[in-house]
């Protein structure tokens, strides 16, 4: 049997040995990830990234290490520990995704009582978008609504379909006017929590995929200033830029990100 193992190719017994220690492995690169993310500060997105790389391996490997030799019971004890692990790693993404949001809204002179920002990620499977973050100073106005929305519809649907959405001054009979023509019913529209009077709306991106949007919304007609100089090139924005990438990486990780905005909101 030694005999034919030997004669087995280089690239094959490495295989086996990957395989075998694979558990180990994962945990152990983890681990570092997580330690090298420490000596970055608070605000650095590879801050971010270290940590959501660094969780996930850690997670990934510790599966993988226990789940040899044990029985069918104590495998689903482990799924269930893992479970809750996915959904620590959950909380700790949405917040990070919610603080980088804060931030740039900060930025932008747009973090105010009277405005709010909602960052969703966008299902192409299903086409709608599902709301992960919704937050105000205004804690009224940071309530949940409705676990998803249609892509085609509203301004959220013209902000996925040019990129970039925003008015300012608008009478609500115009903004019903456009919301109807933009795929609202009358009961719909009525049972909007806001009604957005001015508003700016941005798609956010993973190279050349589109994968969610940002949108602030007041239903004060000046508070989103459009004519202000800090909203004319947000893309280009470094704040955005972290807060486009960590979305990225969170969506890509954890699809199911909304379950835990709801569970958090309700």
């Amino acid at each position: 049997m030694s005999e034919d193992v030997s004669r087995e190719p280089l690239l094959v017994r490495f295989a086996r040995m990957v395989n075998s220690h694979l558990g180990a492995f994962l945990t152990s690169t983890g681990s570092v990830l997580l330690a090298v993310a420490a000596f970055f500060p608070t605000s650095s997105l590879l801050l971010w990234l270290f940590l959501i790389s660094g969780a996930s391996l850690t997670i990934i490997g510790q599966i993988q290490s226990e789940k040899k030799g044990k029985n069918l019971r104590q495998i689903l004890i482990d799924l269930d520990k893992a479970r809750e692990q996915k959904s620590t790693a959950q909380k700790a993404l949405s917040e990070a995704i919610e603080g980088i949001g804060t931030n740039l809204s900060e930025e932008l002179g747009l973090w105010s009582p009277e405005v709010r920002f909602t960052i969703y990620a966008h299902d192409d499977i299903k086409h709608k978008f599902i709301p992960i973050v919704r937050s105000s100073d205004n804690p009224k106005l940071a309530k949940k609504n409705r676990t998803s929305y249609p892509d085609s519809q509203g301004y959220l649907g013209k902000v996925w379909e040019q990129g970039e959405c925003s008015h300012m001054g608008k009478h609500e009979r115009s903004v019903r006017a456009e919301s109807l023509e933009l795929g609202f019913t009358e009961e719909e529209y009525r049972n909007l929590t806001l009604k957005p009077r001015s508003l700016k709306g941005i798609r956010l991106s993973k190279g050349k995929q589109h994968i969610g949007a940002i949108l602030w919304e007041s239903e004060n007609p000046k508070r989103i200033d459009t004519r202000d100089s800090r909203l004319d090139n947000i893309k280009d924005n470094a704040t955005f830029l972290d807060l486009q990438a960590v979305f990225a990486a969170s969506t890509l990780l954890f699809s199911d990100l909304s379950e835990h905005f709801f569970k958090k909101s309700g």
